[in-house]
């Protein structure tokens, strides 16, 4: 199949066995082969297995949309300068990869003009292919556009743009890794170039593979293998692996099992399980062996004296990167170990998410049978649970904050000290101290824009720098989904609007999907370091998407929502073997399984998954 897999080039495609077209730009002694994200002008509709395709581009100041589509074997391919372009621009159509001439351009020549007011529309087939009219081409691809525009996830109303911006970005993301029988999405495909082809993040593929799974079972599956097979020789996931080098040194945060565990529920495809566990569970027993320092029970984030000079190693900064957050305000003053290869902090966010990890995998274990592993699993979270209360609960303060080895609490707060709701730790009460005294509090994080990366008291907040003070959505995504294991409807609500208004915004105007964006403003380009099509950004869509419908680990039902009764609906939602749409207003809620209405309610209804 055909797809826009070369990270070199967003104006051509490319198969898995080598052959590629190239289109290459002319206007006098100007010349352009490679469109990268310096060059897009606006991603469009992509299926995610390639069967149509649309990128406009900017090009020798010019807007040119090339639109893809696969058919027997054979690509066809249709360009046009968009509608307020007056000049005509040359292209040379470059065949690469393809010794024996396997495939040939049919209905053009190598090199054509591409005048306004016009479009031009070829195939690029296989010898044996038969010639077809340029009338016949023109109808193949309307006939793939329109297949995929009816089938692919949609939103209206509230969520209008916002999935599908989701699974554009995703798309528009997802290369062929060399070096693995998968393709595969990384965070930015302008990253990868000089990394030797592809470079891929732990934690940031575990995300991806959730949102896709959305609407392509196997592409979710294909990443979450993409990125396990990178697994170092001692166990762990590392930090990146690329088609240079992999992070020997450190990990990232471990959401591997959850991510795993929220998929396996919405596709209940034992496989993934069975593919997934072993590696799942030698990472999670890499934790303890590696990264409790100062052997309290706790762990810190560090980095081993084995690494990649490029991205250092066996320093503080090594542990920042393992932590994900690589210039956080948390770690400013904090000194690293080099005898035990960690920081000296006992760090919440690792904690809660170790111990959902354990939870997570207490969970998988079941599902496979693994009963042993399920009662190991359970009791060390409950351990873990118990010495995350002791140890990291300010009880004066009412949050949880990372402890320096000395005794003395972290003063810096970031959202990472929210984490403990979505591993199930607080009680109740301790919960709503979090929520009432500092998430609920606009001195510290609410506000129209949800949620900075440190508190607004925080001295760092201002420097509006990555992880100094920005919105990220993955940080939005862990607090929204501890908000949903509490029951605290309301709030998780207000906070889903907020990340789809903030998402909305720059998507409408720009056309980005943001990797982080400015607290005050919601601008996600007010800055160089935020890329503009970076694939977790859709997060912030995703939290949307599921208050419509989502699928809770924690009680094993499936929940139809309501955003607050605003109009909202999605289509085409894969779960369950089956295509789901969801319409939810202030007149209640109503749900279509497989065309079929099922459901017809005057609120959010929550349904057992086994009823279905």
């Amino acid at each position: 199949m055909w797809n826009t897999y070369n990270c070199r080039y967003l104006n051509g495609f490319s198969r898995p066995d080598g052959p590629e077209i190239i289109f290459v730009f002319e206007d006098g002694m100007d010349r352009v082969e490679e469109c990268r994200w310096k060059n897009l002008y606006r991603i469009g509709p992509h299926a995610l297995d390639g069967n149509y395709s649309q990128i406009t581009l900017n090009v020798l100041g010019r807007k040119v949309q090339i639109e893809g589509s696969n058919y027997n074997d054979a690509l066809i391919c249709r360009l046009k300068l968009c509608e307020k372009e007056s000049r005509a621009i040359k292209v040379i159509v470059r065949k690469l990869n393809d010794p024996g001439e396997k495939f040939q351009i049919r209905g053009i020549s190598s090199t054509f003009k591409l005048e306004p007011i016009c479009e031009v529309t070829f195939a690029c087939a296989p010898r044996q292919w038969p010639s077809y009219s340029p009338t016949a081409l023109e109808e193949i691809i309307e006939k793939k556009k329109s297949l995929y525009l009816k089938n692919r996830l949609s939103g209206d109303e509230f969520l209008s743009g916002c999935v599908e911006a989701m699974i554009e970005a995703i798309a528009w993301n997802t290369i062929y890794k060399s070096n693995w029988p998968h393709i595969c999405s990384p965070v930015s495909r302008e990253w990868c170039v000089s990394w030797g082809g592809y470079v891929l993040f732990d934690w940031d593929t575990f995300f991806t593979a959730l949102m896709v799974a959305a609407e392509d079972k196997e592409l979710a599956y294909s990443n979450i293998r993409a990125i396990l097979s990178e697994v170092t020789e001692r166990g762990f996931v590392p930090n990146f692996g690329s088609a240079l080098a992999k992070s020997e040194d450190r990990s990232q945060p471990p959401v591997g099992s959850y991510c795993v565990l929220k998929i396996y529920l919405q596709h209940r495809d034992i496989g993934l399980l069975e593919e997934s566990y072993p590696v799942l569970k030698r990472w999670h027993e890499w934790w303890f062996k590696c990264r409790d320092g100062n052997q309290n029970g706790l762990l810190e984030w560090g980095s081993d004296a084995k690494g990649v000079e490029r991205w250092q190693y066996h320093n503080l900064q090594a542990a920042k990167f393992e932590s994900g957050l690589d210039n956080s305000p948390m770690y400013d003053n904090v000194s690293f170990n080099e005898r035990t290869n960690t920081m000296e902090l006992d760090d919440v966010g690792l904690n809660s998410l170790y111990a959902l990890d354990a939870w997570a995998l207490s969970k998988i274990a079941a599902e496979l049978g693994q009963y042993g592993d399920e009662l190991k699993y359970l009791n060390e979270y409950f351990d873990m649970k118990r010495r995350i209360n002791e140890l990291l609960w300010n009880e004066k303060t009412g949050i949880y904050q990372n402890r320096f080895w000395d005794g003395r609490f972290s003063e810096r707060l970031s959202p990472t000290c929210f984490y403990p709701l979505i591993a199930g730790i607080p009680s109740i009460g301790m919960a709503r101290r979090m929520l009432n005294e500092h998430l609920l509090n606009e001195s510290e994080f609410w506000g129209k824009f949800v949620i900075p990366s440190i508190s607004k008291k925080d001295p760092a907040f201002a420097d509006n720098n990555y992880w100094r003070g920005r919105i990220w959505a993955p940080m939005n995504f862990l607090v929204y989904e501890g908000l949903k294991r509490y029951g605290f409807e309301s709030v998780a609500q207000e906070f889903a609007i907020k990340s789809v208004e903030l998402f909305g915004r720059e998507w409408e105007e720009e056309g980005h999907v943001h990797e982080n964006y400015n607290a005050i403003t919601g601008e996600g380009d007010d800055v160089r370091n935020s890329d503009p099509l970076y694939t977790w950004g859709g997060l912030l869509s995703y939290i949307g998407m599921q208050e419509l419908v989502m699928i809770e680990p924690w009680s094993g039902c499936i929940r139809f929502g309501s955003l607050c009764n605003r109009r909202a609906s999605l289509r085409n939602y894969r779960a369950l073997g089956a295509k789901w749409d969801i319409e939810s207003s202030d007149k209640g809620t109503i749900v279509i399984k497989d065309g079929v209405e099922i459901v017809r309610s005057t609120g959010a209804v929550t349904v057992n998954v086994e009823a279905l």
